[in-house]
């Protein structure tokens, strides 16, 4: 009776292990991603590629690689854990200076060389406010991460240069009309009969 206990347990740890690997075996894992991404830079999961133009995706790389930056644009169906791990272990993993991946519900990631973390979240931002396709949106990335941003000078502080200027035009005067009242009262002791 025991035995046929063991057995039966055994199956059940057996059966229940194969029910919990099965959808890991489903996922994307991070690993075979980066495998994939050796040919062109791009990942688009066979489910998902039906309006998905990969020569433009390729050619966003390609600029990436022109800029000196190795670029790769994951498009997954089944992200494990979730789209922005990810993405990061993909970056990790394949030691890319930028990862752009693309989720089911328009979700975006992006991670980043350390050497341009600090323009990611920036350019992140433009992409996420942005509505477009994946290679529209990833050119977008990619032009924003390798671009200075575009600032304008409040107007608080034209008004201040403007005073400043017009505050150092009046001392300049100023100054002028001292030298020139001087040598005017010079000139008239100077022209003064000596009594």
């Amino acid at each position: 009776m025991r035995s046929l206990l063991r057995i039966v347990l055994s199956a059940l740890v057996v059966c229940s292990g194969l029910v919990l690997v099965a959808p890991v075996a489903e996922a994307e894992q991070p690993s075979r991603v980066v495998t994939a991404l050796r040919r062109d830079g791009v990942f688009v999961h066979n489910q998902r590629d039906d309006n998905i133009d990969r020569d433009s995706l390729a050619e966003i790389v390609q600029d990436a690689g022109d800029l000196g930056y190795k670029m790769a644009v994951v498009i997954p169906l089944d992200p494990l854990p979730e789209l922005r791990s990810f993405v990061l272990r993909v970056q990790q993993g394949g030691e890319f200076d930028v990862v752009v991946g693309f989720g089911l519900e328009g979700e975006i990631e992006a991670e980043t060389s350390e050497a341009l973390d600090g323009e990611r979240l920036r350019a992140l931002r433009v992409v996420r406010e942005t509505d477009g396709s994946p290679e529209e949106l990833s050119a977008l990335f990619l032009t924003e991460l390798t671009t200075d941003p575009v600032t304008e000078v409040p107007n608080i502080v034209w008004r201040i240069v403007r005073w400043v200027v017009i505050l150092v035009a009046l001392l300049v005067a100023a100054g002028l009309l001292e030298q020139l009242l001087r040598s005017v009262s010079k000139r008239g002791r100077q022209d003064q009969p000596v009594a």
